[in-house]
């Protein structure tokens, strides 16, 4: 058994390093010291050399096997652990045959509530339930259906915990229906919800950005080549004179031959010279409307991406790599998109270093390049086909002066 193994570990090991080699760039995670869920925070340098979508993106172990991730795209969606937990009183618990485990509890918070909290005893079996809300206890109407029972993920203790995600809901009681049918009963313990609220949206400031200023007639020209071709979503302008200023400007996108209108927006003294975008590109062009007032005396452009971060659960004492760049790659489909609801608001952060050049990266050969190979290894078969049939001839007409 142990000579299988070891053999079916080297059989797989040609097909995980031949996986790596359409990837063009690489950056190594962690150091990881303890399993669990973590937040890969995604660095401006490995968004840019990575597909707009980040489809090419994945997450490999020491061992070259693809690991499982969901995508977060930075957007204010953690949870804020300051903020108060509300306990909900439990209604009452139904154990049926014929319909499923039921758990209601009351909604005694002063706003809509967007998540649940349960508390459940440890179990290993595969369930869904359904979401519903009424004012009465008598009319229920549906709020989310088919969501998974997360499986217990410790062994810590006898119970864990799942925080499920929904639509805001005001209904002054939810009920959670398991579609256990015919089938052993979970246990549910509590439930409560966490009063979120907006956090502010953090950003990664893009380094080694330059920019040229031009002033021409009422129009200032401001080319921005941020070195690569990044995402970016905020720019500011570090305007040094006049004191008081509000100019139109419009953003381009110029990096294909012509230009593409990105925004219209305005620069107004006191707003920090703060311009929203939502492009990935090489290259910008900002034309600022002067009229006829003296042009802005602008001393800096910084850029800045949105953080991105991938969720992930990584194994201690382990080895993990990114890998982006195939250019032919589509989007991966994980099963871990269905238990993140919790993890992700206890995920631990880590990042990567920085990105470089994937080791094991083979150029894909062209269809022109194999054409015109497979031409030359024709014409050199027909040339040698050809010599061979002068040497003969020429073999046989000697032959034939002899006997002659």
């Amino acid at each position: 058994m142990n000579k299988a193994a070891w053999l079916l570990c080297f059989a797989c090991l040609p097909f995980a390093a031949s996986a790596q080699k359409a990837f063009k760039y690489a950056a190594k995670v962690g150091p990881v010291d303890t399993s669990g869920f973590y937040s890969i925070t995604l660095q401006p340098d490995l968004v840019a050399k990575s597909k707009a979508d980040l489809s090419d993106l994945r997450l490999i172990d020491d061992s070259g096997h693809f690991v499982p991730y969901v995508l977060a795209d930075g957007q204010p969606a953690w949870l804020d652990n300051s903020v108060p937990y509300i306990s909900f009183p439990v209604v009452h618990i139904k154990s049926s045959m014929d319909t499923g485990t039921t758990f209601v509890v009351k909604n005694t918070s002063p706003t809509p509530v967007d998540n649940l909290d349960i508390e459940l005893k440890n179990t290993a079996v595969e369930r869904t339930l359904n979401l519903y809300g009424s004012d009465d206890l008598v009319s229920w109407f549906v709020i989310k259906e088919n969501i998974p029972v997360q499986q217990v993920l410790s062994v810590n203790g006898s119970h864990y915990n799942q925080e499920l995600s929904f639509p805001p809901s005001n209904y002054r009681y939810l009920k959670l229906l398991v579609n256990d049918k015919h089938k052993g009963a979970i246990k549910f313990l509590a439930a409560g919800t966490h009063q979120q609220r907006p956090l502010p949206v953090k950003y990664a400031e893009i380094t080694g950005a330059q920019f040229v200023k031009k002033d021409s007639g009422k129009t200032t020209y401001i080319t921005i080549s941020p070195g690569g071709n990044y995402w970016m979503n905020k720019i500011t302008l570090n305007v040094k004179a006049p004191k008081f200023y509000s100019r139109n400007v419009s953003l381009y996108d110029i990096s294909g031959h012509g230009r593409e209108l990105l925004a219209t927006d305005a620069l107004r003294s006191g707003d920090g010279g703060v311009l929203t975008v939502d492009v990935k590109t090489g290259k910008l062009l900002l034309e600022i409307e002067n009229e006829d007032n003296p042009p802005l005396s602008v001393a800096e452009v910084n850029l800045f991406q949105t953080e991105r971060s991938m969720l992930a659960y990584l194994d201690a004492g382990k080895g993990y790599q990114l890998l982006t760049g195939d250019t032919a790659a589509a989007s991966p489909s994980y099963d871990l998109k269905f238990f993140t609801d919790s993890a992700k608001n206890r995920a631990l952060k880590i990042t990567h270093d920085a990105v470089v050049k994937n080791s094991r990266y083979v150029a894909p050969i062209s269809a022109t390049k194999t054409t015109n190979e497979r031409s030359l290894i024709i014409w050199a078969a027909i040339v040698v086909a050809l010599l061979l049939l002068t040497l003969l001839t020429w073999k046989m007409a000697g032959e034939v002066k002899k006997r002659g």
